[in-house]
């Protein structure tokens, strides 16, 4: 199977950033995304370079459009057909089409079957070394791989363009080592951004960065104009970015501007006193961190995060507890730390090529339309809160399968494929049982009127707006309707 050093030419040329002196921002020429390369040197290789037989997978296995679902699960893998029953330590679903009232895992687990061998054995290790549970991992893995990305591709889905943008939060409580293995899967990126520091510092030129922790919302726009192609702010404790909200300015600022940098709205500041201007046409900030769920009800849960759409633009991993963990003696070898720094300097490699927007390959679309009427059902009867995070899985899906398009090194002809879609899909299944989870934390007592209460009011105010009551609630005009008609 060829690996990410032997990929020759094509999304990832053979190089290893970590060791280059002469890294110049946008100074290569190779070609991104190579239509003649997708990860296979000649017509005649059937081996996958992904560990995932995409032909055998849509052809082999009879999946035709009007099937519902496919689960077959084995330890750690979907098994669709006895040739492919030789994959072992994998485990997961292909959604094949979303059923109007489709069912969710009865144990919510992110699968890893659709990611490349390599990183499904760091995934797979770095859980078992540190006992903590495989999702932290694979969410944190998805994190540093859209960060290493950035702005540099972008997918187009025929109305908007999306980059790979994640925020993601992990959820659980002390002591189930959330901190250290998310510390050692974005370590290569630290290590990235301490030698562009030190080279910046050699060649006397502004300083570029990678991953920023704690700053103002004035540096941190100052950082993102300097950075365009993107940062990852990391807090460990999630609980420390949201009491720095208002810290600074009274206004909401803080709020309101992340939102504004997750849409990608062009960001033009006039009143940086020290500093000048400010200007980023396309801001990219990815968000990470971790949060027991005793804060959440004070943090992502409280009313103005809710209602502005903030706490709904986050993936949250939040697994169930399982069996305790037992300590072991296991440790992470030192070549599997190279393959990781390896894979992840590749993706960085495409920081240095030119910008690209991609395309979803139409069988991707139709999967991608199939979870997105999916969602927009599930919408219907939701309140305000809900609705505003199907609305954001809308967007995150395309999000997660540009990343993980390029992390499979197969885009297809510069498409996304519908292996990707469909696994992008699948994942998504379980980020939305852990938001249910999540948003039992919330603080929901400014919408808990009684169908009684609601009665009451529209009979005593008669030319009430209902939708605008809906909205002061922070409920769906559907749910008012509702409530009066029992």
């Amino acid at each position: 199977m060829k690996t990410i050093n032997n990929l020759e030419g094509g999304l990832f040329p053979p190089l290893n950033l970590f060791e280059q002196d002469n890294y110049v921002q946008n100074g290569s020429s190779v070609d991104l995304l190579d239509p003649e390369d997708e990860g296979s040197s000649n017509g005649d290789e059937s081996e996958s370079t992904d560990g995932f037989d995409s032909e055998r997978l849509l052809n082999g296995n009879e999946i035709k459009p009007d099937d519902v679902t496919t689960k077959t699960k084995s330890a750690h893998n979907v098994v669709l057909s006895p040739e492919l029953s030789e994959h072992k330590q994998k485990k997961s679903r292909v959604i094949v089409d979303i059923p109007q009232k489709a069912k969710l895992h009865e144990e919510a687990c992110l699968p890893i079957f659709g990611l490349p061998d390599e990183v499904q054995e760091i995934i797979t290790a770095v859980a078992e070394v540190f006992q903590c549970p495989q999702d932290f991992v694979t969410s944190t893995v998805f994190t540093a791989c859209s960060t290493a990305v950035g702005n540099q591709v972008k997918c187009f889905d025929g109305k908007y363009t999306n980059p790979s943008l994640l925020w993601m939060a992990i959820v659980a409580n002390s002591g189930t080592n959330k901190t250290t293995p998310s510390k050692w899967i974005l370590e290569p990126l630290q290590t990235y951004e301490d030698k562009l520091y030190d080279q910046r510092i050699r060649d006397k030129t502004p300083v570029k960065r990678l991953i920023i922790n704690d700053s103002t919302p004035e540096k941190r726009a100052i950082l993102l104009q300097d950075n365009p192609l993107g940062l990852l702010m990391y807090r460990n404790e999630l609980l420390d970015m949201f009491e720095d909200f208002g810290r600074y300015s009274k206004s909401g600022e803080d709020v309101n501007g992340l939102i504004s940098i997750y849409d990608q709205i062009p960001y033009h500041k006039d009143r940086v006193a020290t500093d000048g201007n400010v200007k980023i046409p396309c801001p990219y900030l990815g968000i990470m961190g971790t949060i027991q769920p005793g804060l959440i009800s004070s943090t992502f849960g409280v009313r103005k995060n809710l209602t502005s759409g903030f706490s709904q633009r986050f993936l949250y991993c939040f697994p169930t507890q399982g069996i305790p963990h037992l300590y072991n003696d296991n440790t992470i070898s030192e070549s599997l730390k190279e393959q990781w720094y390896s894979y992840v300097g590749s993706l960085l490699g495409i920081r240095n090529q030119p910008e690209r927007t991609i395309l979803l390959h139409p069988e991707a679309k139709q999967r991608y339309i199939e979870y997105y009427n999916y969602l927009q059902k599930k919408k219907f009867d939701a309140n305000n809160i809900d609705c505003a995070a199907y609305s954001k899985m809308q967007i995150q899906v395309e999000r997660l399968a540009l990343t993980i398009s390029i992390m499979r090194h197969k885009l297809d002809g510069w498409q996304i494929s519908e292996l990707s879609m469909l696994y992008a899909i699948d994942c998504m299944l379980t980020y939305e049982q852990y938001y249910t989870n999540v948003s039992n934390y919330f603080n929901r007592s400014f919408n808990s009127l009684s169908n009684n209460a609601l009665k009451i009011l529209v009979e005593r105010y008669p030319n009430l707006n209902q939708s605008k009551l809906a909205e002061a609630l922070g409920i769906s005009h559907q749910a008012v309707n509702k409530a009066l008609k029992k």
